[in-house]
């Protein structure tokens, strides 16, 4: 699903911050008025604190702020339709290349005692033809150590699994059971981590870890990795291979058109900010509409903008409401119901009433 409630206040939450962190913006935002009036307009985008909130504000202390509200989500004619049998699959690494030990001296800053944990390429051990990743630790010293991928600062190219519900990886080990952590993320490697068993010694064995959870936009943006040893009660010695993402295998998924119509509604006491506000607003919509379609799937994105008639009854306090309506198709995808079945047979004829007022009915 593409939750474009959720889109939108992150989107307007984080281009505030930057406006306010740095005002000198207001100057291209607001070219061709007066300076005096950008200088006001600057004063209190300085001195402010504007609130993004869900729905309308309940009491004047969220006063200024701008208001996320649906005004309609329709599907339209235009479904796709079923997208078939899927099985697709992102190479994330053939785990021979980039891979760093957590007691390699690249990671430590001061070489310190005698590593307790080893990393290194394996061609002996071979996975569809792809060297593995060989982890050995000591029993003993080497919990919380493991191997980590920084993929800005290495050959191999950054993971885009955005459209995959899984990641997978081959393992073959001297041990079984709960003694490795997965993990990824953004900004740390261990921003999401899953644990997972090894059932079976000396064989290859798949691993599959369910991302589903995941928000699409953290699955697109993969910077670290990890594997990390959680348990050294025993030498661990591994081998790591194919690490890859993946669509659930057999997958059927129906896909359909929405249209989604959002106002953003611009919320103060003050006539001349709330239409400051507005113009904010309409500036970085305009900005970062490429921006929309490719990496949050709005499409087809167009804007209208109006006044709210005030309603002081029912307004914490009386306000001014200028509101910028969002307009934009999205794509939703949901896994099709299948193996139903009916729990009885019924027969339907069709029942022609004679003269004589009996009834004979068709098979």
């Amino acid at each position: 699903m593409v939750f474009i409630d959720e889109i939108l206040w992150d989107f307007i939450t984080q281009k505030i911050a930057e406006l306010q962190a740095n005002p000198q913006q207001v100057y291209r935002i607001f070219e061709g008025r007066s300076t005096e009036r950008i200088e006001m307009i600057k004063q209190w985008i300085q001195t402010t604190k504007m609130r993004v909130v869900m729905h309308h504000p309940r009491d004047a202390s969220e006063l200024p702020c701008y208001a996320i509200v649906l005004q309609g989500a329709n599907e339209t004619p235009q479904t796709i339709g079923s997208s078939g049998d899927q099985y697709d699959e992102v190479v994330i690494s053939n785990m021979g290349d980039g891979w760093v030990g957590s007691d390699s001296d690249i990671l430590r800053a001061v070489p310190v005692g005698t590593p307790t944990i080893a990393q290194f390429y394996s061609r002996l051990q071979v996975k569809d033809g792809q060297q593995s990743c060989h982890i050995s630790g000591q029993a003993g010293t080497c919990v919380g150590k493991g191997v980590w991928i920084n993929f800005e600062n290495t050959v191999v190219e950054k993971p885009d699994i955005s459209s995959m519900d899984q990641i997978s990886f081959w393992i073959k080990s001297n041990r079984v059971g709960t003694f490795l952590e997965f993990g990824f993320g953004t900004n740390a490697h261990r921003e999401h981590v899953y644990n997972f068993a090894v059932t079976a010694v000396g064989v290859w064995e798949k691993i599959t870890i369910n991302i589903k959870a995941v928000p699409k936009n953290q699955r697109r943006a993969i910077n670290y990795m990890s594997f990390k040893v959680l348990s050294d009660s025993v030498f661990t010695d591994v081998y790591i291979a194919n690490l890859k993402g993946e669509l659930a295998l057999g997958e059927i998924l129906d896909e359909a058109f929405f249209d989604n119509t959002y106002r953003v509604e611009c919320w103060s006491n003050n006539a001349n900010m709330t239409m400051d506000m507005y113009y904010i607003l309409l500036w970085n919509f305009l900005k970062y509409r490429g921006y929309l379609e490719t990496t949050w799937g709005q499409l087809e994105v167009k804007y209208e903008g109006g006044d709210l008639m005030p309603q002081p009854e029912w307004y914490p306090e009386f306000v001014y409401i200028r509101a910028l309506v969002f307009h934009s198709k999205t794509i939703e995808t949901a896994p099709r119901e299948e193996d139903l079945e009916s729990l009885e047979d019924v027969d339907v004829g069709k029942i022609d009433y004679g003269v004589g007022g009996g009834s004979i009915t068709d098979p």
